[in-house]
């Protein structure tokens, strides 16, 4: 099977294109090897980069089991408001202005009528923003 790749060099590098097409032939000889499978099941990325991707996520830490996440943010904020909790280019937000923005959206959403065990879609730009939305518990 033979294939050409057009596509526009004012968004792409050769290298991204290079490494997208060996991405679709690992995906490709998936399909082959084994049709049964959903297509999400099958592989995407060569054995390296999965090997890459698990190296980078080895991030396990020890923490108290009986804390929620955003207790411990709250205990840590409370030691180190003016640390930089969030920084996204030129952005930093310090924990104590992370923690008033969370309870801000906290209560807008409180004030909504949501609650426990209630879903919250959230809509986010590439911005610090995110991440007070993540933490309006």
């Amino acid at each position: 099977m033979t294939a050409t790749i057009d596509y526009s060099t004012d968004l792409f590098d050769a290298a991204t294109i290079e490494r997208m097409q060996r991405h679709l032939l690992v995906l490709l000889q998936e399909i082959v090897s084994q049709p049964q499978k959903r297509i999400m099941q099958l592989a995407l990325l060569e054995v390296d980069e999965r090997q890459q991707l698990w190296r980078w996520n080895e991030t396990d830490a020890q923490y108290p089991q009986d804390s929620c996440i955003h207790d411990l943010y709250e205990k840590q904020a409370a030691r180190t408001p003016d640390a930089v909790a969030v920084v996204y280019e030129d952005e930093r937000l310090g924990y104590r202005e992370l923690d008033e923005r969370a309870n801000q959206l906290a209560h807008h959403l409180r004030g909504l009528g949501v609650g426990p065990e209630v879903v919250v879609g959230c809509v986010w730009s590439a911005r610090c923003r995110w991440w007070w939305d993540c933490w309006g518990y």
